[in-house]
């Protein structure tokens, strides 16, 4: 039986958690030289506060995401309403003069691109700035507001950029800290497979499992039940990994309450016979091994010929 590192970051650290513990009741009996507990929990530790790290860098890049998409949203409505302010003066479809008050495209429309609409509010601002009398108060068009939103637009941009950048950094220090409990992890398995047998219950006071224990068969799949003659049922289905044998239940429905068993045998079918003719009956198959017995199939219905 395998012993792999768990690829979630949370049951690394229980798992981690576990050894060292198990290193703590037997460093000194087992005479555990390189990985002792000490050590472990130190990279342990070193890894919780990465990942604790890492996740506040990516709560921060949320949080600034969030801020670039409201001054985003404000200034796109400020764009629409410049437009519509504008409209009288410079006309209703895009000409040479709405190029000179920010629009480049050819259109009246808000520019797609979020770099985009952050040019138009610093062109926009200019455009005003150089062309007072467009502006209306009233509505807030003005040149003053215009620079306020693109600075607040360009400081939010700014902001995600760094966000990205910090939780790249800050998630390539916490895999290399995973990295290396991972391979503390492996280090311990294998100075514990010098130490004690592969049967060894102590492996499980590690939260490990035994290397040489056998492990449950794998769950049946592919069961298929049909009439074979008057009052019998043939079943079969698909081989399970590590299965020495199989457990055959029946639920006769209407008749049992729940599934009883039906046959213990080696192949992958068997005849399930002196049932009544008419009934309905559900059937489910589990494999089993000196390991124990795995979780039944589904269970599936046919009706006795």
């Amino acid at each position: 039986m395998q012993n792999p590192i768990p690829p979630a970051s949370n049951k690394r650290f229980s798992l981690t958690e576990n050894i060292a513990d198990g290193l703590k009741t037997h460093e000194t009996s087992l005479a555990i030289m390189y990985n002792t507990e000490s050590v472990v929990r130190g990279e342990l530790a070193t890894a919780r506060i990465a990942d604790n790290v890492y996740q506040a860098a990516k709560a921060a890049r949320i949080t600034a995401t969030q801020a670039q998409t409201d001054a985003d949203r404000n200034g796109r409505k400020f764009i629409v309403k410049a437009r519509d302010v504008l409209k009288p003066i410079l006309g209703t479809s895009w000409s040479q003069a709405w190029e000179q008050a920010g629009f480049l495209s050819r259109s009246l429309a808000a520019p797609p691109a979020i770099a985009g609409r952050m040019e138009l509010l610093k062109r926009l601002q200019i455009h005003l700035a150089a062309n007072p009398t467009q502006e209306n108060a009233p509505l807030h068009v003005t040149s003053a507001v215009a620079g306020t939103l693109h600075t607040a637009l360009s400081d939010a941009v700014s902001a995600v950029n760094a966000s990205r950048g910090d939780q790249q950094a800050k998630k390539q220090a916490r895999d290399a800290a995973l990295a290396a409990l991972s391979k503390r992890i492996r280090g311990v398995i294998k100075e514990l497979s010098q130490l004690i047998g592969p049967n060894d219950g102590r492996w499980l006071e590690f939260g490990l499992k035994m290397p040489g224990a056998v492990e449950l068969p794998g769950v049946v799949g592919g069961l298929e039940v049909q009439g074979a003659g008057a009052g019998h049922l043939f079943v079969r289905w698909n081989g399970s990994p590590r299965a020495d044998r199989y457990r055959v239940r029946k639920q006769v429905i209407g008749t049992d309450n729940e599934f009883v068993d039906g046959a213990t045998v080696t192949e992958t079918n068997a005849n399930l016979n002196t049932f009544p003719s008419g009934a309905r009956v559900r059937v489910e198959v589990s494999a089993v091994n000196e390991a124990g017995e795995s979780a039944p199939s589904q269970a599936v219905e046919a009706l006795v010929p």
